[in-house]
């Protein structure tokens, strides 16, 4: 699945072929797979993590140190500005490194497409 909208479809696909109501057991495991697929596709995950996980290590540390000096050299509009960006720093890790399992996967796979289906 590489677009929102295939995921979506496989999602109802698998919910209306588990609600016919039928006796196949492979139709029915089928289903089952594809709907667990979508949601092993929603899990959000951390790409790379280590990397990630330092960055918001060093953010976090940076502005609590910059808080402090600020605070010990009485500047409080200076305190207010480090942890403005610190925080800022650590949004932008999270939003650049935390990324759903299917758009990863889309990533991987978009240059052996040649045309999306849906």
């Amino acid at each position: 699945m590489t677009t929102g909208r295939q995921r979506e479809l496989c999602a109802d696909a698998g919910r209306r072929v588990l609600g016919l109501g039928v006796d196949d057991v492979e139709l029915l495991q089928r289903a089952r797979s594809l709907l667990a697929a979508v949601d092993e596709g929603g899990r959000w995950v951390w790409r790379p993590g280590r990397l990630a996980v330092a960055l918001l290590i060093a953010a976090a540390l940076a502005g609590c140190g910059l808080v402090w000096w600020s605070m010990a050299a009485g500047s409080l509009l200076l305190a207010v500005a480090s942890a403005t960006v610190s925080s800022a720093l650590a949004a932008a890790v999270v939003l650049r490194f935390r990324k759903q399992r299917w758009r990863l996967d889309a990533m991987r796979s978009g240059p052996l497409i040649r045309r999306h289906g849906l």
